[in-house]
């Protein structure tokens, strides 16, 4: 593999970066990773260049239809960010038949969220997650435990199962306290699930507090401190504060249908 320093190697001060010619060369011998890497170059703004992705895309195509999985998840993340959806579940099949993981958990969530012409499913969404998860792919284990534990079909939850499903990635993670915010709202979602509403509570407050900068342990009303967590701005804040409510109440929690959801 070449040194991501020879982008830099053909520029003037007058110029446009240049690919090198050997890099040209072993593109055109059929090196589907160097077509990738220029085409990362070009996405990120590797060496002298500047970041283009219409050149990326380019190269990332030439890299794919070479069978370079990494060149086609790649594609198909551009391609999904231009709308152009149903090509890029194409190219995520593609690159999950070569066993990349990340494509299975892309492809899973066309099906939890109906999202294009595809249809809601569970049963589809879970197998392409577990097969994510047999790859390793941390946020596969932790969107599958969310699933299980708040999808609005009932048939669709199963508590028991994310819990077992969450305690394998807190595993793979470490501790407690090393796991993203999300994943911990995912726990109190799943302990909410098997009503273990004491522990959610828990969980859920340490995730808000967290997330929004409210010391919990400032105020000694408790609405209070839930009504100023709720005005502050990350997104999370005012949904994390109703999960919390939620299990307050002694209430697990549901997702609004998931047609109504904006895939991200």
């Amino acid at each position: 593999m070449f040194s991501i320093s020879l982008l830099s190697a053909e520029k003037s001060l007058s110029e446009e970066p240049k690919i090198p010619e050997i890099l040209l060369k072993k593109v055109a011998e059929g090196d589907a990773e160097t077509a990738y890497i220029i085409g990362m170059a070009f996405l990120n703004g590797h060496g002298d260049f500047e970041v283009d992705k219409e050149q990326a895309k380019i190269w990332m195509t030439k890299a794919a239809e070479m069978n370079y999985s990494h060149g086609m998840f790649e594609l198909a993340m551009m391609l999904f960010i231009d709308r152009q959806y149903e090509m890029a579940y194409n190219w995520f099949e593609n690159a999950a038949a070569q066993g990349h993981g990340e494509s299975f958990y892309r492809l899973a969530n066309y099906h939890v969220y109906g999202f294009d012409s595809y249809t809601a499913d569970c049963d589809a969404a879970y197998n392409l997650y577990e097969e994510a998860q047999k790859r390793a792919v941390d946020v596969a284990f932790n969107d599958h435990a969310w699933m299980l534990s708040t999808w609005p079909e009932k048939r669709c939850r199963n508590g028991e199962k994310a819990w077992r499903i969450f305690s394998a990635l807190e595993s793979q993670i470490g501790s407690f306290e090393q796991l993203p915010i999300n994943y911990v709202d995912t726990k109190a979602a799943v302990l909410a699930e098997i009503s273990e509403f004491n522990e959610a509570i828990l969980v859920q407050a340490y995730a808000v507090e967290s997330a929004c900068g409210v010391v919990y342990a400032d105020y000694e009303d408790k609405e209070e401190w839930i009504k100023e967590t709720a005005k502050q701005g990350p997104d999370f804040c005012k949904e994390g504060v109703r999960r919390l409510q939620n299990y307050m109440n002694r209430k697990p929690w549901r997702e609004k249908p998931l047609s109504e959801l904006v895939f991200q």
